[in-house]
Order: C-alpha cells, then sequence, then structure tokens
C-alpha cells in the first residue's frame, strides 16, 4: 500500500507541475488510470494530493483545510462501508474531480492574466482551497439517482455536509462559512443547469461567484473529455442507471448518446483554455464521429 502511494504520489506531483503545462489527453488519462488502479481508501488519496508540490506550496499560515479535507475525506469513507457505492458517483468519480480541479488551479501558475486580482477568474489562496473542498463535499452520499426536483441530491449532499461538520474536531465557527462559500459551487454541478450556468459564466464581466462555480462544474466534467477514459465514464454512468432509467442508460451505451454529451459541454474558464481542454473535448468528439 505504501508503494502504491508513493506512485499516487509521484504521478500526481508530475501532473501538477507548472513548468511542463499543458499536458495531451494521454498522459491525463494516464495519471487517472494510475490513480483508478491503485483501488485505495478515499483518505490516503487525498494525503497524497495535499502532500504534492502544487498543494504545499498552497499551504498558508493557520490553514485549517489540510485537516478538514482529511476529516471530510476519512467520513466518505466511512460511508461507503455502509452504503453501496453507485458505479458512477464513486470515490473514482472524486478522485478525478479533485484531481481535475488541482489541474485547472495550476493554469493560474503559467498565466499572467488570470493572476490579475481584478480578472474576475482570478482564484484567490482560500478559494483554491475552498474549491478542493467543494470538490470533495459535491457528491456527498450520492445515491446514484437522478434529479427528480430541482438540485434534490446537491441538497442532500450539503445537507449531509451540515451533519459532518456537527461530529468534526474543527472549530464550529468555521463552518458557516464555507456552508456559505461552497453550497451555490456545489448546487451549479446540477447538470440540469449547466446551460444557464455556462451563459452567467460567459457573459463579458461574470461575476466573480459565477467563475468560480464554473470552475468546479468543468472539474466534475472535464475526465468524461479524454478519449478512452470519457467512454468508460460513460459506461459506468450506463450501468449506473440500468436498473431505474433502463432507456437513459440505453441511450448511453449507444456512441452517439455520448457523442451529444460531448457537443453540450463548453469550456470557457481561462484555466481550461491554458490547459488546452477545448481542444481535447472537439479531438475526442472527432475522434468518436470516425467510429459511429
Amino acid at each position: 500500500m505504501q508503494n502504491g502511494l508513493l506512485d499516487i504520489r509521484s504521478a500526481m506531483n508530475d501532473l501538477l507541475d507548472a513548468k511542463r503545462l499543458p499536458y495531451s489527453a494521454q498522459f491525463l488519462e494516464a495519471t487517472l488510470d494510475l490513480v483508478d488502479s491503485r483501488n485505495g481508501d478515499f483518505q490516503s488519496f487525498i494525503q497524497a494530493l495535499l502532500e504534492t508540490s502544487f498543494w504545499t506550496n498552497q499551504d498558508f499560515l493557520g490553514n485549517p483545510f489540510k485537516n478538514l479535507c482529511n476529516e471530510l475525506a476519512a467520513e466518505i469513507d466511512r460511508f461507503a462501508l455502509t452504503h453501496t457505492e453507485p458505479a458512477y458517483h464513486s470515490r473514482r468519480h472524486f478522485k478525478d474531480v479533485c484531481l481535475m480541479i488541482s489541474y485547472l488551479l495550476l493554469q493560474q501558475q503559467t498565466s499572467p492574466e488570470i493572476q490579475r486580482i481584478k480578472n474576475p477568474w482570478h482564484v484567490s489562496l482560500e478559494e483554491s482551497w475552498l474549491l478542493l473542498y467543494a470538490a470533495i463535499a459535491h457528491d456527498l452520499g450520492h445515491p446514484g439517482l437522478i434529479n427528480q426536483t430541482p438540485y434534490e441530491i446537491e441538497q442532500n449532499s450539503l445537507h449531509l455536509l451540515r451533519q459532518h461538520f456537527l461530529g468534526s474536531s474543527t472549530e464550529q465557527s468555521l463552518y458557516e462559512p464555507i456552508l456559505e462559500a461552497v453550497s451555490p459551487w456545489i448546487l451549479a454541478t446540477d447538470h440540469a443547469f449547466y446551460q444557464k450556468q455556462l451563459d452567467r459564466a460567459a457573459l463579458m464581466n461574470p461575476d466573480h461567484q459565477d467563475c468560480l462555480a464554473m470552475l468546479l462544474v468543468e472539474a466534475d466534467v472535464l475526465s468524461s473529455t479524454l478519449p478512452k477514459k470519457g467512454l468508460d465514464l460513460t459506461y459506468q454512468l450506463s450501468k449506473e442507471w440500468q436498473d431505474l432509467y433502463p432507456d437513459k442508460s440505453m441511450a448511453l451505451r449507444n456512441e452517439v448518446g455520448y457523442l451529444g454529451f460531448l457537443n453540450s459541454l463548453h469550456f470557457l474558464s481561462p484555466h481550461a483554455l491554458a490547459a488546452q481542454i477545448p481542444q481535447i473535448l472537439n479531438d475526442s468528439a472527432l475522434q468518436l464521429r470516425s467510429r459511429i
């Protein structure tokens, strides 16, 4: 296990190295596949991620988020022991999103434009940690279902997060500001409202909070744009839905359905542009069209 964690941390360090940006889709896939292949618990993954050079360089005096992230990761592992994990919305997905939000945030180090504090897409040090925390929490307790009412599953994740706070060892006064910050970002991951979120973030002068929410949304779907991993993730989501939503499940198993999903995506953050994610998305769609 220890060697596996060292392999994961080394791979994540390679990915989160600003001097080597940007990376190809194949490199991103190889890193995510390595992390998946180790099948370790989620807390060990988070510990390894926080020990990467990127996150150690984001540390600051009195930083509560290292403890908060580890406590929530441990809670997610405990939850998985007593509940059946969905095929797609599992800890594998959590790991992908945490790594992809880290990768997007890394782009700020190489972009003078994003580094300008007046840029609405600029992410402060504390906001970086809040986004990582939101990535950990965004699908907390996901039941593998589809929302029947707006934000139903996301609201339940926030309810579970509040319950987790009550039993945490961290100073209770921290939690309300954290919940206030991450709640709109987590709600934004309800894919039914993806286009509305996209429209707000695409304005000439977008609201800063809409930009932060969009970064989490982009991290949530980024792995699904990769040519091989995206197909595997689509299969996992189809498997998750097969009993309760057989028609939707079959539509996903048809590559035309996956292509439709890819065509609906649009990456517009300067972080995603710096990482060349729109090109990766376009290449994946072209590759898929050639097979249909």
